[in-house]
């Protein structure tokens, strides 16, 4: 997620197929968590609320906030792992951090019975501070961070109504990149995760890249492999994938899957053998570094393998 436009839809129908076979979608109590990752390397995880929607509750909500909040980076360090409640009027921002990392970051702003305020700049100071860098100046390269304070006790009001949860902030978040060239260290690029499945254990089992059948997919990019650089306390990675798929609109959908690390291979490769997959289809999730074609059926029963495993 490093350009500045967005394509402006989200599928609602594969979120409900998954929720309808028992998967929250994207996560149990998140409608949009993102990875910040630099240099194709993740260096935090935010999950967005709206001010004018409900906090998650739950335990479901919990076990995935709590699989986030264990995640490190592939080098073994605690990822910082944070909610953020919006303001679309300013902009400005509700902190809570989740673990350790996320409450050194925010340790210089004021606590509120457990969260923090922030404007908008202050919050891409944190940003910027998750990259190990200070805030730079950004007029430059058409940046502009708003510096509004939180509005106390004040309604938020009609709003128009959006393309898809979170729209607004999705477009926000977008406008934090350069509008012209510039070098890496002034840059704050980010991924949505689509989806992340939480095992019984509160661990995320599972994290998925979703595209439609015709669109561009770097699997070598660095988006994929700040998906793939998930870890867990063992130094284990989070088995990822990029996946494919077409809408199902006028029958089941069809995924074609590309593990992007070796975890995922090995996760593929067993939920398939489970099921008596096709020997053809089999020798390609052992083999990994390459898409392997599955059906409807198939694709979810990689999801609970992933789930149950």
């Amino acid at each position: 997620m490093t350009r500045r436009t967005d394509g402006g839809w989200r599928d609602a129908p594969l979120n409900q197929w998954h929720l309808n076979n028992g998967f929250p979608c994207p996560a149990a109590g998140m409608t949009m968590p993102m990875i910040e990752y630099d240099r194709g390397k993740a260096v935090g995880l935010v999950s967005y609320v709206p001010r004018d929607s409900k906090l998650p509750t739950g335990v479901p909500s919990a076990a995935a906030h709590r699989a986030f909040s264990s995640l490190h980076n592939d080098a073994g360090d605690l990822l910082p792992f944070l909610t953020v409640v919006y303001d679309p009027r300013n902009w400005a921002m509700k902190l809570f951090p989740h673990n350790k990392a996320a409450s050194a970051l925010m340790e210089d702003l004021p606590d509120r019975i457990g969260w923090s305020l922030a404007s908008e700049q202050k919050f891409a100071e944190l940003l910027f501070a998750m990259r190990g860098r200070p805030l730079p100046d950004m007029f430059g390269y058409g940046v502009d961070w708003r510096e509004d304070k939180w509005l106390e006790l004040e309604p938020l009001g009609e709003r128009p109504s959006q393309p898809f949860p979170c729209a607004d902030l999705s477009e926000r978040r977008r406008a934090y990149e350069p509008t012209v060239s510039a070098p890496m260290r002034v840059k704050l690029p980010c991924l949505d995760v689509d989806l992340a499945v939480v095992d019984p254990d509160h661990l995320l089992s599972l994290v998925v890249d979703y595209k439609r059948v015709g669109a561009v997919c770097d699997t070598a990019g660095t988006n994929a492999t700040a998906l793939a650089s998930l870890a867990y306390p063992s130094g284990a990675l989070v088995p990822a994938f990029m996946t494919r798929y077409t809408s199902g609109e006028t029958g089941p959908r069809v995924f074609e899957t590309y593990p992007l690390n070796k975890t995922a291979s090995m996760l593929l490769s067993y939920a398939l053998s489970c099921w008596d997959a096709p020997a053809r289809i089999l020798a390609r999730a052992e083999a990994g570094d390459q898409w392997v074609s599955l059906t409807e059926e198939q694709w979810l029963d990689v999801l609970k393998a992933a789930q149950d495993v």
